[in-house]
């Protein structure tokens, strides 16, 4: 599944190096939608938000490991780029 969230996808522009995006592109492409929202969340700090829907997320069947692979580790692989790139 590519990425549909469509601020998710306005977060690739701050990925310059061509081997970054596919990685990134790789970690979301098993991701749900609801994972994708996680990782943006995340990516954009707000932590209330990401406690929110991991509750969510388990609360609806969601195993931990989905959620810290498909929604949290993909997000800080951005976070990870952008603070490298000196964006955040």
């Amino acid at each position: 599944m590519p990425i549909t969230n469509p601020q998710l996808e306005s977060e690739m522009v701050h990925i310059a190096k061509p081997s970054e995006v596919e990685h990134i592109r790789k970690l979301f492409k098993d991701a749900d939608p609801l994972m994708q929202e996680i990782a943006y969340a995340l990516i954009t700090g707000n932590d209330k938000k990401v406690d929110e829907l991991t509750k969510n997320s388990l609360d609806n069947g969601y195993s931990a490991n989905t959620i810290m692979d498909d929604g949290l580790i993909a997000g800080m692989a951005i976070v990870g780029i952008k603070f490298l790139d000196n964006i955040i």
